[in-house]
């Protein structure tokens, strides 16, 4: 469960900036190093993938966060910002903290996406570790595929969210694009993109 409250940024102005490139230690954007990232996150957490005979094979978000420390809050962001529609998710240091908010207007399944590709910053070194406070954000430049750190980070939550030993699974077993979203907890047009990316 996402932890639900409103946050009052103490500087909203700063926090609408894109994070400065500083002090960012090998930030990877090399598609086949952010598979291997992924999977590696996925087995220090989870141990193993699950299989379809398991009960649960959707990836438990609040272990990865757990693991990584961070706290996920689902926010309203049009109380704190005045440009907000395109907004869906952002990482944020805050005092040695990291938390990652998203928009409470999306569905489940986006705000589900939404911290898997903001975990991707985190883990890719997108954003900096030593700056006390930094921020990155999740808007339409995430989805139009121009920015080497935003299509990392959506393949990172690709594979967190929709490993491709289930996916390889449901396929031979015929299941339904939206039977496979269902199980996984992500949407169809997440499916179909990660469908076309494996080659189905």
């Amino acid at each position: 469960m996402f932890i639900m409250k409103v946050i009052f940024f103490k500087d909203t102005t700063k926090m609408r900036g894109r994070v400065a490139m500083e002090n960012i230690n090998k930030p990877i954007t090399d598609r086949n190093e952010v598979t291997k990232k992924a999977q590696e996150l996925y087995l220090n957490v989870f141990e193993k993938y699950p299989t379809l005979d398991d009960y649960r094979v959707s990836t438990d978000l609040d272990k990865v966060l757990d693991f990584l420390n961070i706290v996920a809050v689902s926010i309203d962001f049009k109380e704190i910002l005045d440009e907000h529609d395109d907004i869906a998710g952002l990482l944020s240091k805050e005092d040695d903290e990291w938390y990652i908010y998203t928009n409470s207007e999306n569905p489940a399944y986006r705000q589900r996406f939404t911290i898997a590709h903001e975990i991707g910053h985190y883990y890719l070194n997108h954003i900096s570790k030593e700056t006390p406070n930094d921020v990155m954000w999740r808007d339409k430049v995430s989805t139009l595929g121009t920015n080497p750190m935003e299509t990392s980070a959506n393949a990172f939550a690709a594979e967190l969210l929709m490993p491709e030993s289930l996916i390889d699974e449901m396929y031979q077993l015929g299941y339904s694009v939206r039977k496979m979203a269902y199980e996984l907890r992500v949407s169809i047009a997440a499916i179909n993109n990660r469908l076309d990316y494996l080659g189905y």
